[in-house]
């Protein structure tokens, strides 16, 4: 996703359940610098995606392009009943 997204000028926003841990993930060799976890920016508490009624780990992510193209306003762990296992909604 890092080189594919380098020959694009464009705003690029990447979801979805990673199945790691932030550090797994958030590093040189994974989607940083390239990609900032929206939940850094906008999100608050813990962020834990997994395992839903009572998450205990986050695995779940939402990317944007770390030159500020696309940035998050608000971002929350869906709970409730019915919910899928895991799922972070984001709005714009």
């Amino acid at each position: 996703l890092k080189s594919y997204s380098a020959r694009y000028s464009g705003a690029f926003i990447v979801g979805g359940d990673f199945n790691a841990d932030p550090d797994q993930i958030c590093t040189s060799s994974g989607m940083s610098p390239v990609f900032t976890d929206v939940w850094s920016q906008v999100g608050s508490g813990r962020g834990y995606t997994a395992f839903v009624p009572s998450p205990s780990m986050k695995i779940d992510y939402l990317f944007v392009d770390a030159g500020g193209r696309a940035r998050g306003t608000s971002v929350r762990v869906a709970t409730e009943t019915g919910s899928f296992s895991s799922s972070i909604l984001c709005s714009r």
